[in-house]
C-alpha cells in the first residue's frame, strides 16, 4: 500500500477534527475510508496541521506490518509535525518512520530536531530502504547523527540529502560512514555547499573495499579541479 500525502493534505481539517473527537485515536478502517475519498486531481498541497500529522502516524502504525511508501512532499511539516507523527506506536513500540519501505519528506522544514525522530526510529531498521530528505533545512549537526546510525544500518539503499547546507563537515561524517556501511548504493548530495575538502574525503571513502556505493551525486557544489 501507498499513502501519498500530497493528496491526503488536501483533506478538510474539520474531517480529521471530527474523527479525532469521535475516537481517542481514529480507527484505521475509518481513516482508510476518508483517504479513499480524497480528490486526486491536481490540488496544490496545503500545510498539514499537527493533528493531521498525528493521524498520519496513527494510520501508518495500524495499516499493517509495513507500508510500501509514505510521500509527504511540500506539506510544511516542521519539527513539531515530525514529533506528532512519531507519537503513535505499534505493539512493539515502533513509530511510523520505521514501518515504511520508502519515505519521502522532501521540501519540508523538518530541520535537525525533526530529523532526530527519524534517526531514533532507524535503530534496528529492517524496513526503510529509500529516504528522501531533499530541501529539509538539515545541517551538518543533523547529518552527524544520521551518519552515526547508518554505520550499523544494513537496510537503507538510497539517501537523498540534496539542497541541504551540510557543508564539508557533513560530507566528512558521511565519508566516515561510507567506510563501514556496506548497504547504501546511492547517495545524492547535490547543492549541499560541499567544497574541495569534503569532496576529497568522499572520494577517498569510495576507494574503501567496504563501500558498495554505486552512485554519488555531488553536483552544484563548490568543487575545484583538484577534487574532480
Amino acid at each position: 500500500p501507498t499513502l501519498n500525502l500530497e493528496y491526503l493534505c488536501s483533506l478538510s481539517t474539520s474531517i480529521l477534527d471530527a474523527m479525532y473527537c469521535i475516537h481517542e485515536a481514529p480507527a484505521p478502517q475509518d481513516l482508510g475510508k476518508v483517504i479513499k475519498k480524497v480528490d486526486k486531481r491536481n490540488i496544490p498541497p496545503h500545510p498539514l496541521s499537527l493533528l493531521d500529522c498525528y493521524v498520519i502516524g496513527y494510520y501508518v502504525v495500524n495499516s499493517g506490518p509495513v507500508l510500501g511508501r509514505l510521500d509527504c512532499i511540500s506539506c510544511r511539516v516542521d519539527e513539531r509535525g515530525m514529533a506528532k507523527m512519531a507519537l503513535p506506536r505499534d505493539s512493539t513500540g515502533r513509530v511510523c518512520f520505521s514501518l515504511v519501505v520508502s519515505l519521502n519528506l522532501s521540501h519540508n522544514p523538518i530541520s535537525d530536531p525533526g530529523l532526530e525522530h527519524i534517526v531514533s526510529a532507524m535503530g534496528g531498521n529492517h524496513s526503510l530502504r529509500f529516504l528522501d530528505l531533499e530541501s529539509c533545512h538539515i545541517t551538518s549537526k543533523g547529518v552527524e547523527h544520521l551518519a552515526e546510525v547508518l554505520k550499523t544500518d544494513h537496510t537503507l539503499l538510497v539517501l537523498n540529502l540534496s539542497n541541504n547546507s551540510i557543508g564539508n563537515s557533513g560530507a566528512r561524517h558521511l565519508a566516515i560512514t561510507l567506510c563501514v556501511n556496506s548497504t547504501l548504493s546511492r547517495l545524492l548530495l547535490c547543492g549541499c555547499n560541499i567544497g574541495e575538502e569534503g569532496a576529497s574525503e568522499l572520494a577517498q571513502a569510495l576507494l574503501n573495499d567496504t563501500s558498495h556505493l554505486q552512485i554519488l551525486d555531488i553536483g552544484c557544489n563548490f568543487i575545484g579541479p583538484s577534487s574532480q
